[in-house]
């Protein structure tokens, strides 16, 4: 039997809704036939509650965990998605039994928290995010990872076994809505959180290119070569109109820096998915770790600064554009219909029968 775990909140009994990547995971994985077994947490864990009351959260985290996993066994194949929204520093003991019974785990990366932490010096949650990550780790037979960069650092600079390690390459991105026209006015789009901490070099873009900004945040008045055009539902993206999206991350607009930025050398940025899903060609740091698929696949463009866009993209003739677009159309309808979770599930299970079969 296969399942996959569907964690509730402490907060209310909703399923988590606050990222569109593991909502979408939920429902490609009912296609593929896992069905959903729901962790549901009996006590809200308050960050207030003091040290003997964050300990009784994690302990009750651990037997809310123990009695989701109660029925699993033989022959049984759970996938988790990671990092868990209700960790418990017991949470090994808390899948021993079930472990022992047979139970194998596939383990659904979203965000490398500790990795994070690594690239932002003097993160004082460094520490908790390395030992949730180890643990979360060990508890998973395989583990599903972004890219190869991503792979690549978890074998070299954490000791992880490679072949206990799958590569997705791109998460996919499921839409209700249909695709925006297609438009080769040369404006850019930019989707995502828009706050300057976040994003600083949203407030430094190149005024010899058009951009459009969607999303939440934004602090002032853009200029004259900046548009807002408000906030949109993940689930409905048709919205978004231009002749490419763009993946930058970070403070500057030169290159990808800070812990955002150097992030973009191992992950695969949903924002990347919602383009390509909408039809967009991208527009992508060249060090980021999905450069090469876009380029490789004709699905846009590599800069290595903000300020080469303009002459990059006067220098696409309307030939070359509609190339792209169609190659985005490509990639991005592989993407609506949820091939990469698909294909990279099934590798994961035939990696559990190479592991424990032989």
């Amino acid at each position: 039997m296969f399942y996959q775990i569907i964690e509730k909140t402490y907060s209310n009994a909703k399923f988590n809704a606050g990222s569109k990547a593991r909502d979408d995971a939920v429902r490609i994985l009912d296609g593929l036939g896992f069905a959903a077994a729901e962790m549901t947490p009996h006590d809200e864990r308050r960050a207030d509650a003091g040290r003997i009351g964050k300990l009784l959260g994690h302990i009750r985290a651990a037997r809310d965990w123990k009695r989701t996993l109660r029925s699993m066994g033989s022959g049984d194949v759970v996938l988790i998605q990671l990092p868990l929204i209700n960790h418990s520093v017991y949470i090994e003991k808390a899948f021993a039994s079930a472990k022992k019974r047979g139970l194998r785990v596939i383990g659904l990366v979203h965000d490398l928290e500790e990795l994070r932490c690594q690239l932002e010096s003097g993160d004082a949650s460094a520490g908790r995010y390395a030992r949730e990550g180890a643990a979360q780790r060990a508890i998973s037979d395989v583990l599903i990872v972004h890219t190869q960069a991503m792979k690549d650092y978890l074998t070299e600079q954490l000791g992880a076994d490679a072949d206990r390690l799958v590569v997705l390459g791109i998460f996919d991105y499921l839409l209700g809505s249909d695709l925006p026209e297609a438009s080769n006015d040369g404006t850019v789009a930019i989707a995502g959180n828009l706050k300057r901490e976040k994003a600083g070099y949203v407030y430094k873009l190149p005024q010899d290119v058009s951009f459009s900004l969607y999303g939440a945040g934004l602090e002032g008045d853009p200029p004259e070569n900046v548009q807002y055009r408000g906030r949109f539902s993940p689930d409905e993206p048709g919205l978004i109109s231009g002749a490419y999206g763009l993946v930058w991350d970070g403070e500057s607009a030169d290159a990808c820096e800070g812990v955002y930025g150097e992030y973009l050398r191992y992950n695969a940025p949903h924002k990347t998915s919602l383009y390509l899903a909408c039809g967009l060609p991208v527009i992508i740091w060249d060090k980021a770790a999905l450069a090469g698929l876009i380029t490789e696949s004709g699905a846009g463009l590599a800069v290595s600064s903000l300020s080469e866009i303009g002459k990059k993209l006067a220098a696409v003739s309307d030939d070359e554009y509609a190339a792209q677009r169609m190659c985005a159309a490509k990639l991005g309808s592989k993407l609506r219909a949820g091939v990469k979770l698909s294909d990279a599930v099934n590798e994961a299970l035939d990696r559990l029968g190479d592991i424990f079969n032989n």
